[in-house]
């Protein structure tokens, strides 16, 4: 722990010292030697994920083999040095797929020995005409950066790759592949993929069709692994009112002739894909633009737009240009384009939207325009840009990540594109479908592809294409980007030539060249596991839709028939609907799903139960008997506690602080043990910035705000259970990526502009990041200082009036002296990702300067230090403290109550206040002699017990759910327990503790749960368990 101690003079001359081991290439990165790599500090791996357990001893069969076959729920969860458990160990594969559906599978084999010159074949045991098609492929392991422009990567599986004859494709260099032999070190994993596809149409008997995978090292016994497949009788169905969009990279995929293009375009249309965004726009002339004329060539898109009719892909499509400043110029217009364009301009770009919309109207293109990407409210040149081609006539696709640019934009949006984080939660979801639909929009969203954390993993794009899409009831979601490597696409540690702000490269999949890093010789892609995912998410909403289309046409079909058969049919489809039901409800949002303990193993589950109930309607419309699943004679249920998320708050007030006057300055050493800090306003509570749930007290983060003459000072307290867990790697200054370590930020605005701002990102180490908006290049005379304990981390800063971008009135009285948001980026080693919150919650990223809080002088005798409502239904009412500056005692009263707080001193006051689940807000009056002040107070309450996991799947007889006590002590409660159609079984517990459940003659597949706490018995909450069949 020693590291936690450093000050920030240290870091900065370790900073130094890191300098000069600056590396430029060669390099072994892995297992890899990259001729080049972008200049800087040697690259390090992250820290693996410890496996510290024994493999099981092998069987007679494996030790022949000489490997041990095993598989996990998400493949990036096998690693090179991954070994197997008991409970991870192969003997069989399952699957079951819809006619006409390609899915996937996985395993690994764990090497008791090094193994030469691997094969594997598919043995079909019943050969047949109409049996599904088996492939296998070779899950390639290689290093790849952590984040855009950092210095630290990990290892992952990613590419699939062909295998023949003891051999496998392995990236050479520069997009170019070569066969190699295929070989296991001793004690390492290996992870093979299997594309399983299904006719679309059956003439057979038979649902259920027997292969085996045999693997074999050279000179050694081959282990066949049984293979089933069931195919399910019925198709998908593709919802005619929803689309999946692809960022399509046209710009390398149309260096491929029309021969190879057409086939590319055809793999995306049957993996779900319906628009490609960034298609070629074609050429404008404006050479008689002064008599307003316009000529618009649409060539360029038209060569893809017959490729696409032919495959399927029906859009929308995108297209755009940036056309404005030769429009200005031809028209002899000076102007700033980023301030609002004058009518003539506005007028030019109209009739060139007017044109385009006219000309491409005879070729009957779904096209939108796309111009700015992601413009923030404040961009004014990129809403003058939309408002034209929407008043043009032009359709509109515009991209965003903060609410305020639909504030103010949204009537030029006919697709407004939501960033993943504006809809991570029901609030925001429920917010953006109400939005959409009252401004008759289509409601689109992106998150999927490439972006940090989906590379090699199944779960994030899946989950993202498939089951949040169907939650979010959105018209459409986007996957960012298709192929888009920056210089070698096998090589991730270069990249700053082509992008230096994000030079990673941001590949869904990788293309492969004839000729190394010539992008003219592609000649087609590399398919990946997050590819894999999307095709996979996006069979995941077929399914559901398909559920949701047999009810209700089984329910067309036999209402108002009295026969046995319409009976049965409308009883079958009210059993169907009751589990949809059940599922969407229990299926957790993106912004709870860590929490949720939410897997890819549990995507596959709730396709197995979908997949189960429309098989078993389909059966029942056409009028056949199917058996009752066999079910377990005993089930065990545990019932598994995790730290509660509080009520998140729908609308939050803008929160205001009142900041005191310090007549000395504190000794900036981050420990905030100087008497000073007593005397502070106190920011707090701080919210999850995206989904605005309170923080946990875990993790509780305040800040403590005053001024002089000279400076601001900030001191912000994060608390953590594991102190020696934070990640702090950045070390230099303005290092990218810092704020995915443990740190802090700032923003600093002017009341009268806020939207130039100076933002400042500390982390736990003290090393600093400060930019005026984007600029890094703009820097301060910040002191900063961190200290670390056993309760956590503190930062004290100093920033210097003079130092900021703006003027500050000092003296100015009844208006703010500052906008002020306060965040804090929690990240220990040992978990994946990176949780954010702010003093005001932002809705979005913290650089929604619309969200930003206010800051007031303080003016009197008396300060509001601090405002502390109830967090939980026990909790005591609210406590007010405040604070006499003053040399005599002073009377305060607020809301009724009245107290004197001597001079020079502090006292709290109890406020009555609601304790009620649910969202609750203030405007506190409080009075005293000479003044008084009105303190908004926005707070929320969380039902006392929280089902995390709402569905709970057994299977093989075992099954999970996790609940939360939000309660502030929740084992002086009680905890009742009762199961529906289980009369026997009620249990009285102690509240905040596992249990176990043990049920047994259970009769049906699903089962009804109910929990409720004492003295809160109204707020009970339920867990539905389903039964797999065995």
């Amino acid at each position: 722990m020693r590291w936690l101690m450093f000050t920030a003079a240290a870091l900065l001359t370790c900073a130094a010292l890191f300098a000069q081991d600056e590396v430029r290439g060669p390099v072994t990165i892995y297992d890899t030697v990259y001729e080049r790599v972008d200049p800087g500090l040697p690259f390090q791996e992250a820290p693996r994920q410890p496996e510290d357990w024994q493999p099981p001893a092998p069987s007679a069969a494996e030790r022949a083999a000489g490997f041990i076959p095993f598989t996990r729920g998400e493949p990036f969860d096998i690693r090179p040095w991954s070994k197997p458990k008991p409970s991870e160990r192969l003997t069989e594969l399952r699957a079951r797929v819809a006619m006409g559906e390609t899915s996937c599978l996985w395993f690994a084999i764990h090497a008791l020995q090094t193994l030469e010159e691997v094969r594997i074949r598919v043995e079909p045991q019943q050969p047949s005409a109409n049996a599904p098609t088996v492939k296998t492929y070779y899950a390639h392991y290689w290093a790849q950066r952590t984040d855009w422009r950092g210095r630290t990567f990990y290892i992952t599986p990613e590419l699939l790759l062909e295998m023949r004859d003891g051999q496998a494709q392995f990236p050479a260099a520069g997009g170019v592949l070569e066969w190699r032999k295929l070989s296991v070190p001793a004690g390492e994993s290996r992870l093979f993929w299997i594309n399983i596809h299904a006719p679309a149409s059956s003439s057979s008997e038979s649902d259920d069709y027997r292969y085996a995978i045999v693997v074999q090292a050279k000179g050694k016994a081959s282990l066949r692994i049984p293979l089933q497949i069931h195919v399910y009788p019925f198709r998908l169905h593709k919802p005619a009112d929803k689309r999946w969009l692809l960022y399509s990279d046209s710009w390398l995929l149309g260096k491929l002739p029309d021969d190879r293009l057409l086939p590319l375009l055809k793999q995306l249309s049957d993996c779900g894909i319906d628009g490609l965004t960034e298609l070629p726009f074609g050429n404008l002339d404006l050479s008689a633009l002064a008599d307003d004329k316009v000529q618009y060539d649409p060539q360029p898109l038209l060569r893809w737009h017959t490729l696409l009719q032919q495959t399927g892909l029906r859009g929308p499509h995108t297209i755009g240009t940036f056309i404005e400043d030769q429009v200005a110029a031809r028209l002899g217009i000076q102007a700033d384009l980023n301030r609002d364009w004058n009518e003539k301009l506005r007028e030019a770009m109209r009739l060139i939207a007017r044109t385009v919309v006219q000309t491409l109207r005879p070729h009957g293109i779904d096209w939108l325009f796309y111009g700015w990407d992601e413009p923030g409210p404040e961009n004014v040149r990129a809403l003058e840009q939309y408002r034209a081609w929407r008043e043009g006539g032009a359709r509109t696709y515009v991209t965003f990540y903060q609410r305020g640019t639909y504030d103010v934009a949204a009537q030029w949006m006919t697709h407004p594109c939501f960033s993943v984080g504006l809809v991570a939660s029901k609030q925001g979801a429920d917010w953006a479908y109400e939005q959409c639909r009252a401004h008759q929009q289509q409601f689109y969203w992106y998150g999927s592809g490439c972006y940090l954390g989906q590379e090699g993993r199944l779960f994030a794009n899946r989950f993202l294409a498939g089951w949040l899409f169907w939650k979010t009831r959105a018209d459409g979601q986007v996957s960012w980007t298709f192929v888009r490597p920056h210089e070698d696409p096998f090589n991730d540690f270069d990249g700053a030539v082509v992008n230096s702000v994000e030079p990673k490269d941001q590949c869904t999949v990788y293309p492969r060249f004839a000729r190394p890093n010539d992008y003219d010789s592609i000649v087609g892609i590399i398919p990946t596991i997050q590819w894999e995912a999307i095709r996979e998410g996006i069979n995941d909403y077929r399914y559901l839709s398909t559920l949701r289309n047999t009810i209700t046409y089984a329910r067309e079909v036999a209402s108002g028939k009295q026969s046995r058969w319409a009976q049965e049919v409308l009883r079958a489809a009210a059993d169907c609907e009751r589990t949809l039901q059940m599922l969407e409800e229990g299926v957790p949002w993106l912004s709870e799903v860590g929490r949720a303990g939410f897997s890819n193993a549990n995507l596959q589950e709730l396709r197995t139960i979908v997949g189960a109930q429309i098989e078993k309607l389909v059966r029942q419309l056409r009028g056949e008997r199917t058996a009752s699943p066999k079910r377990p004679e005993t089930i065990t249920l545990r019932v598994e506690v995790v730290p509660p998320v509080s009520h998140p708050i729908t609308e939050a007030q803008l929160p205001v602080l009142t900041l005191p006057r310090w007549s000395q300055p504190p000794v900036v050493d981050g420990k905030l043990d100087e008497p000073q800090w007593r005397m502070a306003a106190v920011a707090r509570p701080f919210w999850e910035s995206n989904s605005s749930v309170p923080m946990p007290q875990s993790i509780e983060t305040w800040g403590l705000l005053a001024y002089d003459e000279n400076a601001l000072y900030i001191g912000i307290v994060c608390r953590t259970p594991y102190p020696d867990r934070l990640v702090a790697d950045q070390r230099q200054r303005d290092a990218f990526g810092i704020w995915l370590d443990e740190s802090v930020e700032v923003f600093l605005a002017s009341p009268d502009n806020p939207e130039r701002y100076a933002h400042f990102i500390i982390n736990a180490r003290g090393t600093v990041y400060d930019e005026l908006g984007f600029d890094v290049d703009w820097n301060t005379e910040i002191t900063v200082a961190t200290h670390t304990d056993n309760q956590g981390w503190t930062a004290e800063i100093a920033i210097p009036w003079k130092s900021l971008p703006f003027d500050i009135d000092l003296n100015a009285t009844g208006k703010p002296l500052l906008r002020l948001n306060l965040g804090r980026n929690h990240h220990q080693r040992g978990e994946e990702e990176v949780s954010h919150w702010a003093w005001s919650p932002t809705f979005g990223w913290f650089h929604n300067t619309q969200r930003f809080g206010v800051v007031m002088r303080q003016q009197g005798n008396i300060l509001v230090k601090s405002v502390t409502p109830p967090a939980y239904v026990d909790d005591p009412p609210m406590q007010l403290t405040v604070l006499n500056l003053s040399e005599r005692e002073e009377d305060v009263e607020v809301a009724g109550r009245r107290v004197a707080v001597p001079a020079r001193g502090e006292a709290t006051i109890e406020v009555p206040s609601p304790k009620t689940p649910g969202d609750h807000q203030y405007r506190l009056q409080v009075r005293w002699r000479d003044g008084e002040v009105t303190v908004p107070v926005t707070y929320s309450i969380p039902r006392p017990i929280q089902v995390v996991q709402q569905v709970g799947i057994v299977k093989d007889g075992v099954g999970k759910i996790r609940v939360a006590f939000a309660l502030r002590n929740p084992e002086a409660h009680r905890l009742m327990v009762s199961v529906t159609d289980i009369p026997s079984l009620r249990r009285t517990l102690t509240a905040g503790r596992d249990f176990t459940l043990r049920l047994t003659d259970v009769r049906q597949d699903r089962l009804l749960i109910r929990l409720s706490v004492d003295r809160f018995e109204s707020w009970s909450e339920r867990a539905e368990v389903y039964l797999l069949p065995e």
